[in-house]
C-alpha cells in the first residue's frame, strides 16, 4: 500500500467519575467514562479534512491492560464522538481505534499505549490513525466545481483537487476533455484531449489554459481523475464557454 494519508487525529478525553474510591476486598475498583471525540488536523484544507467521508461508516474503540480487555465501544462515525463506560482507573492502558466501511471492511486504525486513567482527572490521548487497507480499492471523488473563463482568445478552466481515495492524498493523472457537442460518460473518450500536469494534494485550486481553439464556437469541457492503481473517477460537471469571433 502506499506510503500514509493524511492522519486522523482521535482526541480520548477521560472524565473520571468522583465517589468511586475503593475501601476493601470486593470493592468496585476507580473507574471513569471514556469520550472519543473524532477531529480533524485543522492545518489541512477542509476536501482533506473530510478524508473518511463516505468511507468510513463505525468506529470501534477499544481499552486493555495488557491482553486484558477492559471496555470497548462501537459508534457512527458521523456522530464524531463515542463513549465507554467503567474504564478501570490505572497504568500502562492501551487504547485502540478501528474504523470500517460500510461492508466491515477495516481502513483505518491506530493506538496509544502507556497511557494511565487518574482518578478524578480530565486527561487527552491523541491517537493517529493510519490505512490499515492492503489494496486500493477506492477511487478519485468526481471534480464538482469544473468552471470555464474566457482570458483574450484562452479558455482558463479551474477547480479543485480531489484525492487518490476519494477526497483524500494525491491522484495520478487528469484526463481532460473537450468537444462542440455536450459532453457525457458515453461520448468523453471520443472527444479532444488536453494535455495537463500530475494532480495537486486534495483540496489544493488546480487551473489549466486551452489554447487554440477556434474563434466563433462553443465547447464543452469535462474531466475525470485516476490514481496509480487505475481506479477512475466519474465524470466531472460538465461546463461550456463560447470564443467570440
Amino acid at each position: 500500500m502506499k506510503a500514509p494519508r493524511i492522519p486522523v487525529i482521535l482526541t480520548l478525553a477521560w472524565a473520571m467519575m468522583a465517589g468511586q474510591t475503593g475501601t476493601g476486598c470486593g470493592d468496585t475498583p476507580p473507574a471513569g467514562e471514556l469520550a472519543v471525540h473524532l477531529l480533524w488536523n485543522t492545518d489541512l484544507p477542509a476536501a482533506a479534512r473530510g478524508e473518511l467521508s463516505g468511507l468510513v461508516s463505525s468506529v470501534h474503540i477499544s481499552v486493555r491492560s495488557g491482553n486484558t480487555l477492559l471496555a470497548e465501544s462501537d459508534c457512527d462515525y458521523e456522530q464524531y464522538r463515542c463513549l465507554v463506560d467503567a474504564v478501570d482507573a490505572g497504568n500502562n492502558r492501551t487504547v485502540a481505534a478501528e474504523a470500517f466501511d460500510a461492508n466491515s471492511n477495516l481502513l483505518y486504525r491506530g493506538q496509544s499505549t502507556g497511557v494511565t486513567v487518574r482518578k478524578d482527572q480530565l486527561q487527552e490521548v491523541a491517537v493517529e490513525m493510519q490505512p490499515a487497507y492492503s489494496s486500493d480499492n477506492y477511487p478519485p471523488a468526481s471534480i464538482d466545481d469544473l468552471a470555464a473563463e474566457l482570458q483574450g482568445s484562452d479558455v482558463m478552466l479551474t477547480w479543485t483537487a480531489v484525492g487518490d481515495d476519494v477526497r483524500a492524498g494525491q491522484a495520478e493523472s487528469y484526463d481532460l476533455r473537450w468537444d462542440t457537442v455536450e459532453l457525457n460518460e458515453g461520448n468523453f473518450g471520443d472527444a479532444n484531449q488536453v494535455d495537463t500536469n500530475r494532480p495537486r494534494p486534495a483540496g489544493q485550486a488546480e487551473n489549466m489554459p486551452v489554447r487554440g481553439l477556434p474563434a466563433g464556437g462553443t465547447y464543452w469541457f469535462a474531466i475525470k481523475v485516476a490514481d496509480d492503481e487505475g481506479n477512475t473517477s466519474p465524470l466531472s460537471n460538465v461546463v461550456s464557454i463560447s470564443v467570440p469571433d
